[in-house]
């Protein structure tokens, strides 16, 4: 006769990677990370989440959602503009399916990666002539500066204001 086979699990599950899953820079008032591990896991909350920081207030951990061996951080990233980072914090709640810990017993800590927070707007700088004045040429030059770099910039963005010409 046979008995019963049992599977021995002492593996721990370790994690993979934290990384942005929403586009840097970001002025959006939330941002995502994925959270990928080595298999499957349980145990995967809010407070297994922190937040590093500089020049933001307000940024939380607004949820938490996934399965087996990845999951997305929601994060709410407050008001300011700077860096924002989520890093893993463990404190053993997490285990794969044999109970295993994240990392073994004890500790661990996973940096994510960081965001560029910017929720303020360029505005212009400068509009300045570039060209002689005064001027008998069919057109005339102008160089527009802006308080950071910009895309988008075209034609319906200017208007005339004309005095004395037709």
């Amino acid at each position: 006769t046979s008995g019963q086979t049992y599977t021995i699990d002492r593996t721990m599950p370790t994690v993979r990677w934290v990384v942005r899953a929403s586009s840097n820079p970001s002025g959006a008032a939330t941002v995502n990370y994925t959270v990928g591990f080595t298999e499957a896991v349980t145990g995967v909350d809010v407070s297994d989440f922190t937040l590093a920081v500089s020049g933001v207030s307000g940024a939380s951990v607004a949820s938490v959602t996934g399965s087996g061996t990845s999951y997305t951080v929601t994060v709410n990233t407050g008001t300011g503009s700077s860096t924002l980072r989520v890093d893993l914090m463990d404190d053993n709640s997490i285990v794969d399916i044999a109970g295993n810990p994240l990392g073994g017993s004890g500790a661990q800590n996973y940096t994510g990666q960081v965001y560029t927070i910017d929720k303020v707007g360029p505005t212009v700088r400068w509009v300045v002539r570039a060209s002689p004045n005064p001027s008998g040429a069919a057109t005339v030059n102008y160089t527009v500066g802006f308080t950071e770099a910009v895309t988008g910039v075209d034609v319906s963005d200017f208007a005339l204001s004309i005095t004395g010409l037709s």
